[in-house]
């Protein structure tokens, strides 16, 4: 008789949300989905792949804002390639993924597209990634 020596969710996860977000993104399709996106369309700032994929599993709603924000941002800030970072702050127990655009234009014109941006897109998105 040959006995399994992997651990299962249970003993793994804390809570029950962790248990949730472990099973979702147990399937390394979801993982490899998640890194080519990143590595397409992203530059990968102040993270690694590790926390990027555990913040991923802790708030898969995330996953599908990020495959639709390059066009998004194409749309309104024209050929840039946005940046990911996740910034975490462990005295306070959060942490926040951020993308960031980068521009060369005056900063007027910036804050006007970045007005444009949540307008047409980020503020729905933002809701709907919680």
């Amino acid at each position: 008789m040959v006995t399994s020596q992997l651990a299962s969710p249970r003993d793994l996860c804390r809570t029950d949300a962790e248990e949730r977000a472990f099973e979702r993104n147990r399937r390394p399709a979801s993982l490899v989905e998640l890194a080519e996106l990143v590595e397409s369309a992203f530059t990968l700032r102040d993270a690694d792949w590790g926390a990027l994929f555990r913040y991923a599993g802790m708030h898969p709603e995330v996953v599908s804002a990020l495959s639709e924000a390059p066009a998004a941002v194409r749309r309104v800030f024209g050929e840039v390639r946005p940046a990911l970072e996740l910034v975490v702050d462990p005295e306070e127990g959060w942490e926040e993924l951020f993308i960031v655009i980068p521009t060369t234009g005056p900063t007027d014109q910036a804050l006007r597209q970045l007005r444009q941006l949540d307008a047409n897109w980020f503020g729905d998105a933002a809701r709907r990634a919680r």
